[in-house]
């Protein structure tokens, strides 16, 4: 059994599509990602499905402010960057104790 996987990237380097490949059968998309005018990643959909995708949104200072995955949504009050590094860690606890086995950066 052999897996292949293809990245695909924007000019800009950015990831955009992750194909994998098992053998030599057709290959599966497994992540297609978005980004905002301002270089953020705004969006990770996941074997193209809404139930799996990542949504993020930010303000002005590009502070991290609503993670949704799939129709849960948590939001965040950023004082700091300690607040935004603790907020990223209070939401990997909280997914990994619902058994999400793929936790996206935005």
């Amino acid at each position: 059994m052999t897996e292949h996987y293809t990245y695909n990237y924007d000019a800009w380097g950015r990831p955009l599509v992750v194909l994998h490949t098992l053998d030599n059968l057709i290959p599966v998309q497994i992540h297609s990602y978005a980004y905002d005018g301002a270089d953020r990643m705004i969006s990770d959909e996941r074997n193209g499905s809404a139930k799996l995708a990542t949504t993020c949104t930010y303000i002005v200072r590009s502070w991290l402010t609503d993670i949704k995955v799939g129709g849960n949504a948590r939001s965040y009050t950023i004082r700091g960057i300690s607040s935004l590094a603790a907020a990223i860690t209070r939401m990997m606890r909280t997914e990994t104790l619902r058994r999400i086995l793929v936790v996206s950066f935005c």
